[in-house]
């Protein structure tokens, strides 16, 4: 056999073992829940979450999708623990088990490779929710992420949702990654879509 031939089999396993072995360690850094959450993110204040997510953040992104459910139920559903679940590896999130859904209750968002520790800080019922990041389970990857979530009637018995999700990465942030929503946009729109699953299942 070739001899560069042995070698790029060689690289490939290599690099098949560490992806591996990343991953368990992102497994691992992920156990536990929300108490996996511990290296702490900048968080967004409420009343910078607008411009944060305008101007700030270093990526950004905004989806919009309708539902044939009145803006009071599907604001519910934002807040449901099943909330994401059906995103690939996603628990939903862990409301450490509270029942309060308050500007100051603090959740995470599950995954089996990554814990997201989040706080809401705006709660105006059937109208905005706006939540920020404030702890990853995996070091070094974010410095600060935020969402809010508009509800408005869509004047036809239903509900217009409006997403806007940011978030800036550690280190380089100072990247251009606004330029990549254009692309991401019509499958983070499918995914919001999905959130009538648990709509009618309340």
């Amino acid at each position: 056999m070739e001899t560069w031939l042995i070698i790029v089999i060689v690289v490939a396993c290599l690099a098949a073992a560490g992806a591996v072995a990343g991953l368990i360690l992102l497994a691992i850094l992920a156990a536990g829940g929300i108490s996996a959450a511990r290296f702490n993110l900048t968080p967004v204040a409420a009343d910078q979450l607008r411009e944060y997510l305008h101007s700030e953040a270093s990526f950004a992104i905004t989806v919009q999708r309708d539902f044939f459910y009145p803006p009071d139920q599907v604001f519910k559903a934002l807040l449901d623990e099943r909330f994401l679940s059906w995103t690939l590896f996603t628990k939903g999130v862990d409301y450490a088990g509270t029942a309060l859904r308050d500007v100051g209750t603090k959740r995470a968002l599950v995954n089996t490779f990554c814990v997201l520790a989040e706080q809401i800080v705006v709660n105006e019922p059937g109208r905005v929710l706006g939540v920020t990041t404030t702890a990853c389970s995996v070091p070094l990857v974010l410095d600060s992420a935020a969402e809010v979530f508009e509800v408005a009637d869509n004047g036809t018995g239903g509900t217009r949702l409006t997403w806007h999700l940011g978030g800036t990465p550690k280190w380089v942030g100072w990247l251009p990654l606004r330029v990549v929503a254009p692309i991401l946009r019509p499958f983070v729109k499918w995914q919001l879509g999905k959130l009538r699953s648990i709509i009618g299942h309340r």
